[in-house]
């Protein structure tokens, strides 16, 4: 009787769905943050319609003859495809779907994503200019610089996008958001920051990249603001980006930030 807005909840790594909805789950998945993960139940009880995803080869996505996710990410590599790549195009088919239930606000649709969820939200973002905003639970900065601050350190292979880097940053894809609606929760390199908000003035779109950070550096105090090493651990990233362990859905954040973006009354 009285269409809401939309909000796409996509989770970090191995979380399924039935977390993000706060309830019961199958499985050996423990939440690191118990009453943290529930990113779905808090946009439902905040007045707005939740979508809720599992990853590719998590819950109801499981394939047994595949049963270690992680390895679907090197197959699909092997197949010319990537595992962002293949999680954005499922996003998209349910999007096709999700536009038409005739009680959501097809104009007032938000991909929200948490950690892995949030590169999917990202992506999602850039490619479906319809989108009226994105979330992305994370810190950012450029990858590029991270890349030389820590001695191209590994990363986990579900992040593997080929040739991505040649081309863009995923700092250049949050600008390629730009004028719409951009929320970061969890800091980041603030030389990038920076950066971006230039970025977003250049396109009409100064005042809409938000940036919040985790609850040990909400202080301005504690944010650092030196010089950027080259060629450190991976363990010592995160003291130059304004991050620490406390990786988990800032709903203390991404909720009023939707209230107000929205105008939901609950």
């Amino acid at each position: 009787a009285r269409p809401a807005p939309l909000v796409l909840c996509f989770p970090g790594s191995e979380c399924p769905k039935e977390a993000l909805a706060g309830e019961p789950w199958p499985g050996p998945w423990v939440a690191k943050f118990p009453g943290q993960e529930n990113m779905a139940q808090q946009v439902v009880q905040a007045g707005m319609v939740a979508a809720a995803f599992d990853n590719p080869g998590i819950g109801e996505l499981f394939d047994p003859a595949s049963p270690d996710w992680r390895r679907q990410c090197h197959e699909l590599l092997w197949l010319g495809m990537n595992y962002e790549g293949f999680s954005v195009w499922l996003k998209q088919a349910a999007l096709v779907s999700l536009r038409r239930l005739p009680f959501i606000q097809p104009r007032r649709i938000v991909a929200c994503g948490h950690s892995l969820g949030a590169k999917t939200a990202l992506l999602l973002g850039v490619l479906e200019p319809r989108l009226h905003a994105v979330v992305w639970n994370d810190a950012a900065g450029s990858w590029r610089r991270r890349a030389v601050m820590t001695a191209v350190h590994p990363i986990a292979p579900w992040q593997y996008v080929p040739s991505l880097m040649r081309h863009f940053d995923y700092l250049d894809l949050m600008a390629a958001v730009a004028p719409r609606p951009l929320l970061i929760t969890e800091g980041g390199i603030l030389v990038d920051h920076d950066w971006l908000r230039r970025a977003y003035a250049e396109q009409d779109g100064a005042g809409r990249c938000d940036i919040a950070f985790m609850p040990n550096f909400r202080d301005p105090g504690t944010h650092y603001r030196g010089p950027l090493p080259e060629t450190i651990a991976s363990s010592e990233y995160a003291r130059y980006a304004n991050f620490d362990h406390e990786h988990y859905f800032k709903g203390e954040i991404v909720i009023p930030w939707l209230h107000q973006l929205l105008g939901v009354e609950q």
